[in-house]
Parts: structure tokens; C-alpha cells; sequence
């Protein structure tokens, strides 16, 4: 029995050492395939930026709030072919329903020679931590760009960000009800199968959408019906709310009056658009359902920090 334990123990040894040169050197063999990058995604301009290949994009879609100090190389998913041109990559990515790059893209892509590499727009949380940044399958971006050790670590940083805040906010959130929106007037809500309502779950969080599908309206009954104890409205890059008279939250004020639901405005540049930025936008939202951030409809003033 002793030799058997003390076999296990030095096979165990050897099979860690294995497992640590090898992941050391898979970093070291990472070498950028590329000099000149496009992004036409804000998703995955910020993939990018976190795989530590900012200083190699040149150009980026407009509205890119990620490197919006870049040249603008057309709009999202979409090819400007003449600033293409003048910009010179050697590669352009692009993310889009089916995950098929437009024809402006390609036809922009030839006239420089650049390699084009498409991914479908991450819908689901499953798939950034396998389509978006991937180092062990060719569609992965990391191995598209040459750098699969740097890929395999922002995964693992990614997820286990996620884990962290999850149990150390889960005190505060556990059994909140929260209801996403995208606007109130009307009430654009996000249910299952959106990322963000996933998001929520992660956290440890309760979902309040009434809905079946990933997004839909609701009415003022259907509202009322899902009797959230936060709501989240998600709105990158707007001013912080003023109060429960702001008129982006003033026409929820009547159908929750005098139940004191908190509404917070989760305003980050990539609030709507799935990536590797999640763990800054759920800390967001942990602020939110602990009530450390919002409106309180119905009270007298209301507060924003």
C-alpha cells in the first residue's frame, strides 16, 4: 500500500511538471501572425487589446468606444474599402449574424492582400469562452492571431474573474429578482437565452423577465407581473441618471409607484455587446442589485453615484 501511494504521488509529480512546461512553452511559442490588424468589432477590438495585441490595430468600425483613437476603417461589420486601402492591414476581423464576413469586407480585404477572419457575434456566454478567444480550435481568435498561450490565459483570467465576484457578491445578490432593460418607453426587455440575463444567473441573481424568448416589449401589466427588485437599464455611454423624474426612467415611475424598485443604469462603452469586458460590466451590476448605484422610484430624491 505504501509503495502504491508513493508510486501515485511521483506520477502525480512528473504529470504537473509535464503540464507546466508545456503550458510555458506554448506561451513562449506564441508569435504574432500579424503587424497590421483591423477590427470591424468592438468585441473583438477589445479580444484584441486583452490578448496584449493593442499596439498592432491601426483601425477600428465607427462607434468603437474601445480605441475610438484609431482610424475609423468603416462601420460595424462593414469595410470603408478606400480607408482600408490607405491604412495597409495584413488582416481585418469581423463578427456578424452567422458569422459570415459581408462583401464589403472581402472586396476591401483584396484590394490590400489582408487575410479576413469572421466570427459570429457572441450571443451566448458559452460562446466567448469558446468561439471569441479559443487557443485549442482554428476558428478561435488567439489562434488566428498567433498567440494561443496568451488565449488560454485570458479564458481562464476571464472565468475565474467571473467566479470571484460571484462569491464574493453572493451575500448580496442571492435571490434578487432583476429585470434587464434596453429602453423604458417602451419596455425593450432582454430574457432567456441573452447573455446578460445569463450574466445575472452567474451572479447569483434571479432573473424577473416574464419573458419566453431573448428580447421582447412589455406592457404595463406584463411589468407589473415580473415584480423585479432591480431593474438594470442598459445604455453604454449615457450620463448618469438625475433621478426617478429622468425621463429615461420617469414612465416606470407610475407602474412600480410606492414599491421602491431600484433602477440603475449600467452605461459601460460595452454594455450591449458580449466580450471579454463582462467581468467590469457585472461588477456594475453588482453595484446595482447590492443598491449602491441607482434610483429608487417613488422617493422623494433620487440618487446616481
Amino acid at each position: 500500500m505504501i509503495v502504491r501511494r508513493l508510486t501515485r504521488a511521483l506520477w502525480a509529480g512528473w504529470l504537473a511538471c509535464v503540464v507546466v512546461v508545456a503550458v510555458h512553452a506554448d506561451e513562449a511559442s506564441d508569435a504574432p501572425a500579424y503587424e497590421r490588424i483591423v477590427s470591424l468589432s468592438p468585441v473583438l477590438t477589445q479580444v484584441v487589446v486583452d490578448l496584449g495585441l493593442g499596439d498592432r490595430l491601426v483601425g477600428v468600425a465607427e462607434y468603437d468606444n474601445v480605441r475610438p483613437d484609431l482610424p475609423i476603417a468603416g462601420s460595424f461589420g462593414e469595410a470603408d474599402a478606400e480607408r482600408v486601402l490607405t491604412l495597409s492591414p495584413d488582416v481585418v476581423l469581423v463578427t456578424g449574424l452567422g458569422g459570415e464576413p459581408k462583401a464589403s469586407v472581402i472586396a476591401a480585404a483584396e484590394r490590400v492582400d489582408a487575410e479576413v477572419f469572421a466570427w459570429e457575434l457572441p450571443m451566448r456566454l458559452s460562446m466567448i469562452e469558446t468561439t471569441v478567444f479559443n487557443d485549442d480550435e482554428p476558428a478561435g481568435v488567439s489562434q488566428a492571431l498567433g498567440v494561443p498561450g496568451a488565449g488560454r490565459a485570458l479564458r481562464e483570467s476571464w472565468s475565474a474573474e467571473l467566479d470571484d465576484l460571484a462569491t464574493s457578491a453572493k451575500d448580496e445578490v442571492a435571490g434578487r429578482r432583476v429585470l434587464l432593460l434596453l429602453d423604458a418607453n417602451p419596455a425593450s426587455a432582454l430574457g432567456p437565452g441573452s447573455p446578460f440575463v445569463e450574466l445575472v444567473e452567474r451572479l447569483g441573481a434571479q432573473s424577473a423577465s416574464p419573458l419566453a424568448t431573448a428580447w421582447g416589449v412589455l406592457d404595463a401589466e406584463r411589468l407589473m407581473l415580473a415584480e423585479p427588485d432591480v431593474v438594470l437599464l442598459l445604455r453604454p455611454g449615457d450620463a448618469p441618471l438625475s433621478g426617478d423624474a429622468d425621463g429615461r426612467v420617469a414612465p416606470l415611475a407610475d407602474v412600480w409607484a410606492g414599491r421602491g424598485v431600484r433602477v440603475a443604469l449600467i452605461d459601460h462603452p460595452l454594455g450591449l455587446l458580449p466580450s471579454t469586458a463582462l467581468p467590469e460590466v457585472a461588477e456594475a451590476m453588482v453595484e446595482a442589485i447590492a443598491g449602491r448605484r441607482g434610483v429608487v422610484l417613488g422617493a422623494d430624491e433620487g440618487t446616481e453615484p
